[in-house]
């Protein structure tokens, strides 16, 4: 490891790590992050499967992990309660990218090969959690609006893909989902979570930051969520408000930051000086700033304007008018039409839909559907 990530850890020491084993990381580095944390961080060990459909290839894989396990190599660094076990990754992901995934509709085939590694590796060496694998955002992993309809996902059966799905239908889902014997099993879930394009407003939307809500509500079981990947883009304050929202949630044990050594070796990385402003922030000595107030008013409002399939802007003018007007929930995103000369912005709300020419926001109105 760098010696700016050594100095960032030591600044900030970590609750929760993700690593490679056999890319640079050895137990003695985990044992001297645990050394600095006093025994206090969880620890996500997730091996390399180089990408292969390969019936061989795949059961070589899981011998050589319980092999790792048995060896008990980072037992000795790891406290028993802290260790955690990542098989695969993204398995959702399409084999044609070469990432490590089985492809977006092989979740039978994965469900199988969860349930022939979970066994074989608590054979191995049973104080190792071992977690759902991740998913990546997308490729059927959940069903939101605009998706498409009554086909299965990773998390759920067909019964849930439909935008009336009722709480039967919910449970339905859940029993009849692909990987409901691999969420069964699991000893706790992972997630990973990316807001890298507008990260101030993606953090609070459901299909992106609050994603792992929406994988919540298809488990079968009650489970620990741990964000075994999170990027929040560049900007220090993204990360002090992410973690920040993130205290609201405590059934997320755990969020590990992608990644350190990246962060400072590549120039070019957009997150290239979050840590580093960070620390300059929120960890200098002086005196601590109180924390900004989190309106949990819009924060539900605009997870709620998520979860209808329609982006929320919380400075726009037609949401503020349609509430004045007791006008209900919004049925379309805004959009623009010409009328004559004039250029109008419109939008549908359930009890009429609103309008008004663009730039003139004081002349807001609306008409019947």
């Amino acid at each position: 490891m760098c010696g700016n990530c050594w100095r960032i850890i030591e600044k900030v020491p970590p609750s929760t790590i993700t690593f490679i084993p056999g890319e640079g990381i050895q137990p003695g580095d985990i044992g001297r992050i645990e050394e600095i944390t006093g025994g206090q961080t969880h620890v996500v060990m997730r091996p390399y499967f180089a990408p292969s459909a390969d019936y061989t290839a795949r059961l070589n894989y899981l011998r050589a992990v319980a092999s790792l396990l048995r060896s008990r190599a980072f037992d000795d660094v790891i406290p028993e309660g802290y260790r955690h076990l990542q098989l695969w990754n993204e398995p959702n992901m399409p084999t044609w990218s070469q990432w490590e995934g089985f492809g977006p509709e092989a979740f039978g085939d994965f469900n199988d090969w969860f349930l022939t590694g979970y066994d074989m590796m608590k054979a191995s060496n049973p104080s190792w959690k071992v977690g759902f694998t991740p998913l990546t955002i997308g490729n059927r992993d959940v069903w939101f609006p605009n998706d498409q309809q009554g086909v299965p996902y990773w998390m759920h059966g067909p019964e849930a893909a439909r935008e009336d799905a009722t709480p039967a239908d919910v449970q339905a889902a859940i029993r009849n989902g692909p990987c409901f014997e691999a969420l069964s099993q699991a000893d706790e879930y992972y997630a990973h979570i990316y807001c890298q394009n507008d990260p101030p407003n993606e953090i609070y939307a459901l299909w992106y930051g609050l994603r792992f809500l929406k994988y919540a509500q298809f488990f079968p079981k009650p489970m620990d969520i741990w964000l075994t990947e999170n990027g929040i883009g560049g900007q220090a304050e993204n990360w002090a408000t992410w973690y920040t929202l993130l205290d609201n949630y405590p059934e997320v044990k755990g969020t590990a930051i992608w990644w350190l050594h990246h962060i400072f070796d590549n120039p070019d990385a957009r997150a290239i000086n979050v840590l580093h402003d960070y620390i300059e922030a929120y960890q200098e000595p002086g005196e601590p700033e109180e924390p900004e107030a989190v309106d949990i008013e819009e924060i539900i409002r605009n997870a709620a304007w998520n979860a209808c399939g329609v982006p929320y802007n919380s400075d726009a003018a037609f949401p503020f008018y349609a509430r004045a007007n007791d006008l209900g929930v919004p049925q379309t995103p805004e959009q623009d039409i010409v009328i004559g000369a004039t250029l109008y912005r419109y939008q549908g709300f359930s009890g009429g839909v609103v309008y008004a020419p663009v730039g003139r926001w004081d002349q807001t109105t609306h008409v019947e559907w």
